[in-house]
């Protein structure tokens, strides 16, 4: 059973659940909708999160899909948690639908393994140096609209640090990632403090890939890797983000290239313990420049 508090996870949790139940069944989509009286693409949207599954959808398909009365519970459940809102919503006007889509599932996983190759991930950036990528940005904002930014992001990072269930983070960074200093040098001080002492969290492991570790060919570019605590199979998700958009990949082919993608990252990368070590010495070379 999904474990999660992100009515964004849910809704996923049981877009992936419908159609598993579906193909369980052996019954092809359309004609599980013409036997449940859908009209148009309803259940295609239903088991893709288009569209929010209600009480009445699962009246028709869960005795389609045979599933015993006393196991039908957690499905109106799970509706029931799908209709809570985010905290993150709060911040929609500031945000695109993308990113408040990925927030809401980014809020649900179990596991987070990124690589960002030009600055750090939102999810262990200090507030000072947040606010330095979000000024640099071309778009221009008011510094109200910037805090109000800093204060999403800073708020993303609970899941990190809460008493139960945190979520897991495995980062690889860029050397350069470390020495591309916001105009405050006093802030990257701040910043790479900061990683040394959330890398300590038993559910936090930071690697940094050297320069002189030479190319690689391992990925084009920065992505997240989401994996979520369902017993379903390939539940998860890569996000590529670029400006004005994103990209999400759940086909199981992708999934596992840029799992490999990553495990490559990971071996050319430094240790944690040499990579605490690096951010020490960046330390000191912004003390004594």
């Amino acid at each position: 059973m999904v474990t999660t508090s992100s009515p964004t996870a849910w809704r996923r949790w049981l877009a992936l659940e419908l159609r598993r139940l579906r193909e369980n069944s052996g019954l092809a989509q359309k004609e599980a909708s013409n036997r449940c009286g859908f009209s148009g693409a309803r259940l295609s949207y239903l088991e893709n999160a288009q569209q929010n599954v209600v009480e009445s959808d699962l009246d028709k398909l869960l005795p389609l899909y045979g599933v015993p009365g006393d196991d039908r519970d957690r499905y109106y459940e799970a509706v029931r948690n799908s209709r809570e809102r985010g905290w993150w919503q709060r911040f929609e006007p500031l945000i695109p639908d993308w990113l408040a889509l990925y927030i809401g599932l980014e809020q649900g996983a179990a596991e987070i393994r990124s690589f960002l190759p030009l600055v750090l991930p939102g999810l262990l950036q200090t507030p000072k140096y947040a606010a330095a990528v979000i000024t640099g940005d071309v778009r221009r904002r008011s510094q109200r609209e910037i805090a109000r930014l800093v204060e999403l992001r800073t708020t993303r990072q609970r899941i990190l640090t809460r008493s139960e269930d945190p979520t897991r983070l495995w980062a690889v960074m860029d050397e350069g990632v470390l020495t591309r200093t916001p105009e405050d040098p006093h802030a990257m001080i701040a910043q790479l403090q900061h990683l040394i002492d959330i890398a300590a969290y038993p559910n936090i492991t930071l690697q940094v890939l050297p320069r002189l570790r030479g190319v690689h060919s391992y990925t084009p570019g920065p992505f997240n890797i989401l994996i979520f605590p369902w017993d379903q199979p390939d539940p998860n998700l890569v996000y590529i983000e670029y400006r004005g958009g994103a990209v999400y990949l759940d086909e199981f082919e992708d999934i596992e290239s840029h799992t490999l993608a990553f495990t490559g990252l990971v071996e050319q990368a430094l240790s944690q313990d040499d990579s605490i070590a690096m951010m020490r010495n960046e330390i000191e070379r912004y003390r004594d420049p």
